[in-house]
């Protein structure tokens, strides 16, 4: 009895918790993806810079519940079930039952015959990135006398979901693709007054590629034009002096060598998912929560969703351009937080909350309202500054939103993406911007064009310069057969030395 005792208590333990923290981890992050969920398991400084709301989130939504419902059983097993046998019969039906249902909601929030195979394609080597990666060589990255200065915002899980539904980047009529009206109004009117690369006539953006499905990743994927499902267990990334991907060559690596300045503005603990040593090996400087903490340059309400409110990072931004030299080209970076699932943070000193504050729902669409109000007066102010005319700006959605309940099933989500008053080496071809299949790849090289940058043969990375003659890897894929992310799924031979052990892209000849 004691035996069986345990073997029950261990199985609707084990169960119950894989399905609670299932459930947070969807509701909280959206569906997790094998390659996101090893990262993050591997490496020891994730939980580093954590506020304390997660903690008490986790807790709320997990241990709580978890505690409760254990709680329950127990009881009900020893002073109920156990006291006949007739209700020792009950009890295993019972048992039966709660395991399946507890099953069954795991497999809803975590999907594991998905996970399953994700987790068998990295298992398997492929020549994916030996046939399509282009390394980043000097001669083939041509910049001009007058460099351009550059500023990108990677706004938080923004979507060009989120746009106007009237918006027309081609001026034709065509379904619409947007549920949420004028939710991004700002981010609209940018769209429709600049340069946006789209997989329609209208509204849309950038794919989101197998590997690049959150934060970390998606800063990989567009400074480096690689994703992040390399041989984990050998990278050390960043811990105990190792590097993270420092055999990469990325955009930083690119314009530190022509001489930038670069800052990269994190609102969070730097150190979070290895943010921070990443920036670090590739050449860019980091200032985050901390720093201003330590500088005591922080007001007292400065939390938002998770480090500084968004509200007081693009503040920084603008006193971080202000003091900026004006004989030296500068890069700045800035990362927002604030419309992070599954419910933001909307700044009540900056906006107001006109679609209510009850639900998760309001409470989400209040976020998004707020951030692109912020980045808009941002662009409207760096418009004003004497360092615009030879600047690029630069907007570009992290990833999807995780907030996965929050879009109808038929939307058409796609990764926002701005090139304000960009200068393109290459010549400006309405083919060339709309109905175009591109991901997070295609935007390192085409970064460097809108600084006026000759990209020869078109391509870096597992990217093209979407204003060049070169098809992108998902058109050239998905155009002709398919199968683009099962090939680039599988683990490369070569990154294990390239990118993670040594610097052997550098060895290359005439390499960055």
């Amino acid at each position: 009895m004691r035996l069986e005792a345990f073997f029950k208590y261990t199985l609707f333990a084990f169960v119950l918790f894989i399905g609670i923290t299932g459930r947070w981890l969807h509701r909280s992050f959206g569906t997790i993806t094998y390659d996101q969920l090893r990262f993050h398991t591997k490496i020891s400084f994730l939980f580093e810079g954590l506020e304390p709301t997660f903690y008490y989130d986790f807790f709320n939504h997990c241990i709580f519940p978890f505690v409760t419902f254990l709680l329950i059983y127990y009881l009900l097993r020893r002073f109920f079930f156990l006291k006949n046998k007739k209700r020792r019969v009950y009890e295993n039906v019972f048992f039966v039952i709660l395991i399946a249902s507890f099953s069954v909601a795991a497999q809803k929030f975590w999907h594991f015959d998905n996970l399953y195979a994700q987790s068998k394609l990295t298992q398997v080597y492929g020549d994916f990135y030996e046939k399509h990666y282009e390394f980043p060589k000097q001669e083939n990255i041509v910049f001009p006398k007058e460099k351009r200065n550059l500023i990108v915002i990677f706004a938080e899980s923004m979507e060009s979901t989120f746009l106007p539904n009237t918006l027309s980047l081609a001026n034709t009529q065509e379904e619409d693709f947007s549920p949420f009206g004028n939710l991004a109004s700002n981010l609209g009117d940018i769209a429709s007054q600049n340069i946006v690369f789209s997989d329609t006539e209208s509204i849309g953006g950038a794919e989101q590629a197998f590997g690049v499905t959150w934060t970390i990743a998606g800063l990989v994927a567009y400074n480096c034009g690689i994703p992040l499902t390399m041989p984990i267990d050998t990278n050390q990334f960043g811990r105990i002096g190792g590097n993270f991907l420092g055999g990469a060559v990325c955009l930083g690596n690119m314009l530190d060598k022509e001489g930038y300045k670069q800052t990269f503005l994190v609102p969070h603990p730097k150190n979070f998912s290895g943010v921070g040593p990443f920036l670090k090996d590739h050449k860019i400087a980091v200032k985050d929560v901390d720093t201003y903490k330590k500088l005591n340059e922080l007001p007292q309400d400065y939390q938002g969703f998770w480090g500084m409110k968004d509200s007081l990072t693009l503040d920084k931004a603008k006193k971080e351009l202000t003091n900026l030299k004006k004989d030296t080209p500068f890069a700045l970076y800035i990362l927002t937080i604030d419309t992070h699932a599954s419910t933001g943070y909307t700044d009540l000193q900056k906006c107001t909350q006109k679609y209510g504050e009850q639900t998760p729902t309001q409470k989400y669409k209040n976020a998004i309202s707020c951030s692109d109000s912020l980045i808009g007066e941002f662009v409207e102010w760096a418009k004003t500054q004497d360092f615009y005319k030879n600047t690029t700006i630069v907007i570009l959605g992290d990833h999807l939103s995780m907030n996965a309940g929050f879009f109808p099933s038929n939307a058409h989500r796609r990764i926002y993406n701005a090139f304000i008053n960009a200068k393109f080496f290459n010549p400006i071809q309405a083919d060339k911007i709309y109905n175009r299949r591109f991901s997070h790849f295609d935007i390192l090289p085409t970064i460097l064009d809108s600084l006026d940058v000759e990209v020869r043969g078109g391509r870096l990375g597992l990217g093209s310069d979407l204003l060049s003659n070169q098809p992108t890897l998902l058109e050239l894929y998905n155009g002709g057969g398919g199968g683009y992310s099962k090939k680039y799924s599988k683990s490369p031979k070569f990154m294990k030395t390239s990118y993670i052990k040594t610097r052997q892209i550098t060895n290359e000849k005439n390499s960055i």
